[in-house]
């Protein structure tokens, strides 16, 4: 089974449905609520078993919720001698915790999705980050919490305090998307970790999850996802990535190699910044070599 969390950002709300079959989504939690987001969006899941939060102050009750529900489908609750005990029903015996591609060409599973905001942050290296969903207005200590995280560690936990095992660490892909739908990632609950996914084609290529969608979409509905020659390559006439979201993603990277460039250039320059040289070194120069050293800098 694959739960995805998923960002609206970039995609053509006229698409919303295909790539909910595509993906096999059955089931939506929301946390963005209907009047911000395009009707056409909302009317693919009104069609659909979709729950929104009620607000932004209810997200924690919400997530939690969320985690309920995908664990209550996998260990069932049965009451016994007034206490309750927990049935590992033995789901998605075919699927993996590391492939979501593998998981919708070999399996049936309804999938779930996580509908929220996403954005993707960079240090001030021009290192990029893992993207985040973040909660509207809540805080773990100084770090903001991540609604990707949070609902991929406790469903694993709690799945794992119900039954007693962890084979569904292995079984559950808890997947997510960048804003972009650029770059996927992949939830490893051994370690905590995310994971970059990459989709291999039959050559052995990497390429984004997204474009293996495209592809998919294509073979599902050629109809409406069209493809073209061009120079006497095959094209997708309406891809994913999107145009716009691909450019922006470029400018984005860009930016990111400005900084690791800016970041090099002053780490080569300042390899004895003047206060940290001359207090290493200071007592050991003459007049005339300290002289020159500060005519230098």
């Amino acid at each position: 089974m694959n739960i995805y969390f998923f960002s609206p950002q970039h995609v053509r709300p006229f698409d919303f449905r295909f790539l909910m079959s595509v993906l096999k989504v059955k089931k939506i939690f929301s946390f963005i609520p209907p009047q911000s987001l395009d009707k056409e969006i909302v009317t693919t899941l009104d069609s659909l078993e979709t729950k929104y939060c009620p607000s932004p102050s209810k997200q924690v009750d919400f997530y939690k919720s969320c985690v309920f529900s995908i664990c209550s489908k996998i260990a069932k609750v049965n009451r016994a001698n007034n206490s309750l005990q927990y049935e590992d029903m033995n789901l998605y015996e075919e699927s993996v915790n590391f492939s979501p591609k593998n998981n919708i060409l070999k399996t049936d599973d309804e999938n779930i999705l996580i509908l929220a905001f996403c954005e993707t942050g960079m240090s001030s290296t021009g290192i990029i980050w893992t993207p985040q969903f973040h909660f509207d207005s809540i805080h773990k200590g100084s770090t903001l919490r991540d609604i990707s995280r949070e609902i991929s560690n406790f469903s694993c936990n709690l799945l794992k305090k119900r039954l007693g095992h962890s084979k569904y660490n292995n079984r559950i892909c808890f997947f997510k998307l960048d804003e972009y739908l650029m770059r996927g990632f992949y939830y490893n609950a051994t370690n905590n970790k995310w994971i970059e996914y990459w989709s291999l084609n039959n050559k052995g290529r990497r390429n984004p999850f997204m474009k293996f969608i495209s592809l998919l979409l294509y073979k599902t509905y050629p109809e409406v996802f069209t493809i073209s020659q061009n120079a006497g390559k095959t094209v997708f006439d309406k891809p994913y990535p999107t145009s716009e979201a691909l450019k922006l993603y470029k400018n984005f990277k860009k930016e990111a190699e400005n900084r690791q460039e800016e970041y090099e250039k002053d780490d080569d320059n300042n390899d004895y910044p003047i206060d940290g040289f001359l207090e290493a070194y200071g007592d050991a120069l003459s007049e005339e070599e300290y002289d020159n050293y500060i005519q230098e800098q």
